[in-house]
């Protein structure tokens, strides 16, 4: 079953940017690892894997605006 890795929210603000993925469809993540930048209003945050897997599937592009609680990308 894959896990969802959703946009949490950041010191307020409800959504943010994606700025630049950190990995690509078929990669292997180990858990806490950076996987994607999110600009929130002018402060970049990288957002962690809660496990290790396989990116599955990116849901969001670079440019995208996504709200708080937003399906980024599904790890296998």
């Amino acid at each position: 079953m894959p896990t969802e890795v959703t946009l949490p929210m950041h010191e307020g603000s409800d959504n943010g940017e994606i700025a630049r993925w950190l990995v690509k469809v078929g990669d292997l993540v180990a858990a806490r690892q950076a996987m994607v930048e999110v600009d929130y209003e002018g402060t970049l945050v990288a957002i962690p894997a809660a496990r290790a897997g396989r990116v599955a599937q990116i849901c969001a592009d670079v440019g995208a605006c996504v709200r708080k609680g937003s399906l980024l990308l599904l790890l296998d």
